[in-house]
């Protein structure tokens, strides 16, 4: 009998713990992240320099919620995705990977990896304890209908980021899924990507954005 009223206390206690505990709040998130590629026009020559920059303090907008996310020495390591658009009924996905037309060059300010491998140069930004930095050049080297596209390539992390705390005051982690990149505020020559690749963009928003704000197209002559 004191065994079976010892078991119900303890069944009692894990009750009461279990009403009190409360998990972690974790949040998928979609972030906002501005970059520069320019000179922002539409037609480069062959060696001509491209700069690619980004300067973003520590807090960014998620799109999904509309709320700010504190990073705090936050690893966003990423990668520029080269294509040569070159069938104008394929998506950018199926156009031939060109990283191999392009020099890279690091300037001291984040770092870009050198030479890029044949599809992509990975790259990271470099956190000063106040903002998030890089700058680097690319030079083109071949003619064509080029495409950049910076992707998001980090594994998610929860401990780095937070976005304030709940309605239990507890802290909420912010855990990226993705990094929406918007490229000189959207000026992104698409009309000339619509012209050499086929858009996919009406099927998902992360699609569209991708395609339309996060993909910088021009000409090489």
């Amino acid at each position: 009998m004191k065994q079976i009223i010892i078991a119900i206390i303890g069944l009692i206690l894990v009750g009461a713990s279990c009403e009190k505990y409360h998990p972690e709040d974790i949040r998928i998130v979609w972030p906002i992240m501005p970059v520069s590629i320019t000179p922002m026009k539409d037609t480069f020559n062959v060696n001509d320099t491209l700069a690619f920059e980004i300067d973003i303090p520590e807090t960014l907008r998620d799109s999904l919620s509309g709320q700010l996310i504190t990073c705090k020495n936050f690893n966003f390591s990423s990668f520029l995705d080269f294509h040569k658009l070159v069938y104008p009924d394929k998506n950018l996905g199926q156009q031939p990977s060109n990283g191999s037309d392009y020099t890279t060059i690091n300037t001291g300010v984040g770092t870009i990896q050198s030479p890029p491998s044949a599809s992509f140069a990975n790259w990271n930004l470099q956190y000063s304890g106040i903002r998030y930095r890089i700058k680097a050049k690319l030079i083109v080297k071949q003619i064509g209908i080029m495409a950049i596209t910076p992707i998001y390539s980090s594994p998610q992390q929860t401990q780095s980021a937070t976005m304030g705390t709940n309605g239990n005051g507890e802290t909420i982690y912010a855990s990226f899924d993705k990094i929406k990149y918007f490229i000189n505020n959207g000026q992104t020559n698409f009309h000339i990507y619509k012209q050499h690749c086929k858009p996919s963009s009406a099927y998902t928003d992360e699609q569209n954005w991708l395609e339309n704000t996060g993909t910088f197209t021009f000409v090489v002559r």
